[in-house]
């Protein structure tokens, strides 16, 4: 498959599975990135588990958002774990693995 932009990734996500805002998309991007220079020291070669991104999830948030960070994460459909999972499983299925 061919690569694709995070963005066009993004809008090929949204359409297959509206649950989740684009910015939760971007979100989640950040947070891998948080995660990957925490407990990978940056090299983005090297995958973190699931835990290691919802400890990203999580800084990134706090961080960003403060305590508005729930309320704006439930607005782009961001409850649980399993949706940031879900997130990560849309755009390897439209073919954006690693931007």
């Amino acid at each position: 498959m061919a690569d694709i932009s995070f963005e066009e990734a993004v809008a090929r996500s949204f359409k297959l599975d509206p649950r989740y805002q684009p910015g939760a998309y971007d979100f989640v991007r950040e947070a891998l990135h948080i995660a990957v220079k925490k407990f990978r020291g940056g090299d983005e070669a090297q995958h973190v588990s699931g835990r290691e991104l919802l400890e990203g999830v999580r800084e990134h948030a706090l961080k960003e958002y403060g305590p508005m960070a729930l309320t704006i994460l439930n607005q782009w459909g961001l409850y649980r774990g399993i949706d940031v999972g879900n997130i990560v499983y849309n755009n390897i299925t439209v073919g954006c693995c690693g931007e």
